[in-house]
């Protein structure tokens, strides 16, 4: 927890289990002191039990209690990926499970039950709401190929909106509420310009993706995440995209090189992002991709007698 923006933080973890994964966190709208934590716990074999814990905080996550654990039974205890809190009425919670549908409370997350009606893929990944002034839709994304699934009655059915694809996560346009923005694991930012009844792949085809976020304050600008290549952003809704990473190293390097007469010219193999280069002995970087079938470099090396090719 931070409380002076991000500049400092401090541990905020009391009541939740050891070495938990934090899937998404969640603050009521209405009342900040309530926060809401999807966990996965600790598990050395990858399998089933997944010990995951759904908690909520009512002290800004100073203490945190369990209010949804067990699902699919003792053997199973699947867990949360994303939660959300309906901006409309904050006593709804939503929460996608793993390979359980979705859940939902209607007393501000005390206790919760499936709504799964309708819903043919219960492996969910992701939710959003439509924000107040605007219809009741409620999404979720699936990872079995199924794409989005609509709600227009807080959940109680369901509605596919059929794509082909493995959504990983979701959000829309709290301004026009009708565009929607969703990630394809395998490749992919898709939009729909009319409440998710039909969708485009506007960029990123061949990248694996993780995240997608509307900036709420200029609603023109997206960002996206991918798997090993950064951040890109979009200032026109989704049409044309570039690099956003000024200052984020956090890449995976497998292989440097230095040009040989050249001290200040180095080149990065790396996995997702290709091939990058800095003219100024690492200061700065730009990366080269034109071309290349596959971003996942695994080394790179420059021909002796010519220093001119990798």
């Amino acid at each position: 927890k931070s409380t002076n923006g991000g500049e400092s933080w401090v541990q905020s973890s009391n009541g939740i289990q050891h070495l938990a994964i934090v899937y998404s966190l969640a603050i009521d709208p209405a009342n900040p002191d309530i926060i809401y934590a999807a966990t996965r716990g600790e598990n050395t074999t990858g399998d089933r039990p997944w010990k995951g814990v759904v908690y909520r905080s009512e002290n800004e996550g100073i203490n945190w209690n369990p209010v949804l654990e067990n699902v699919g039974g003792s053997a199973q205890q699947d867990w949360a990926y994303d939660l959300v809190v309906n901006p409309k009425n904050h006593n709804q919670v939503f929460v996608a499970m793993h390979e359980s549908g979705v859940y939902r409370s209607t007393n501000m997350g005390l206790s919760f039950s499936a709504v799964n009606t309708g819903l043919s893929d219960h492996s969910t990944r992701t939710l959003a709401i439509n924000p107040p002034g605007s219809s009741d839709a409620v999404y979720t994304g699936t990872w079995h190929n199924t794409g989005i699934y609509k709600s227009t009655n807080a959940g109680a059915s369901w509605s596919n909106m059929y794509l082909n694809i493995k959504v990983y996560q979701m959000d829309l346009d709290n301004a026009a509420p009708n565009n929607l923005y969703l990630v394809n694991y395998l490749g992919g930012v898709y939009k729909s310009s009319n409440a998710g009844d039909s969708w485009s792949r506007k960029a990123f085809a061949d990248q694996l993706m993780y995240t997608v976020a509307v900036n709420q304050k200029r609603h023109a600008q997206v960002f996206v995440g991918t798997v090993g290549n950064g951040i890109y952003r979009s200032n026109d809704s989704g049409e044309n995209w570039g690099h956003s990473q000024n200052g984020l190293d956090n890449t995976q390097v497998t292989g440097i090189q230095i040009k040989p007469g050249t001290p200040q010219q180095y080149f990065a193999s790396t996995i997702g992002g290709g091939v990058s280069f800095s003219l100024d002995g690492g200061q700065s970087w730009e990366t080269k991709q034109s071309n290349l079938p596959d971003k996942d470099m695994l080394d790179l090396v420059i021909n002796p007698a010519n220093s001119n090719q990798l």
